[in-house]
């Protein structure tokens, strides 16, 4: 729910975008958000169906929401912190991110571009495989977890089917 309140809360405004070109990923920053573009999301093939190897030990799988065009699972330790990993179809080639005041870095989840951020209480991965778009993210009261070891929540990410 979190992720779609912030995909959904963020538009364009009448501001002329800002664009700026990262590898495989084409970036549009407005005064409110950010569109992020996978430019080749050829380079692998995912599924909707995912399974995660690794989740940090403290977390439980507390929701996994599943149909045909979104998957989710909600991960929460003891302290309320939350993670949540999701797969969706690529339908547009982009998604909506708040970059503001935010360096957005270029990554590889597995030999497939990605891009990592951090704002605040807020920390993302998001990549592309295929016709699918993945991330994982997690919003924290105490305990934010390390861009080492949300990469590698990401790299554990297996399709089922």
């Amino acid at each position: 729910v979190a992720i779609l309140i912030v995909t959904f809360s963020l538009t364009a405004t009448g501001v002329d975008p800002l664009h700026e070109r990262i590898r495989n990923f084409f970036i549009e920053t407005f005064s409110d958000g950010s569109t992020i573009e996978f430019k080749d999301s050829s380079l692998t093939n995912g599924t909707l169906y995912s399974e995660y190897t690794y989740i940090p030990e403290g977390y439980e799988l507390v929701e996994h929401t599943q149909d045909p065009r979104f998957e989710r699972f909600v991960f929460e330790d003891s302290d309320g912190n939350q993670l949540f990993c999701t797969a969706r179809p690529n339908d547009n080639s982009f998604s909506m991110l708040d970059t503001e005041d935010v360096e957005v870095e270029e990554i590889t989840i597995d030999a497939v571009p990605g891009l990592y951020y951090s704002k605040d209480v807020f920390t993302q991965v998001t990549w592309s495989e295929g016709e699918y778009n993945y991330s994982v993210h997690q919003y924290v009261l105490t305990n934010q977890l390390s861009k080492d070891e949300i990469i590698r929540i990401a790299e554990s990410r297996k399709n089922v089917y």
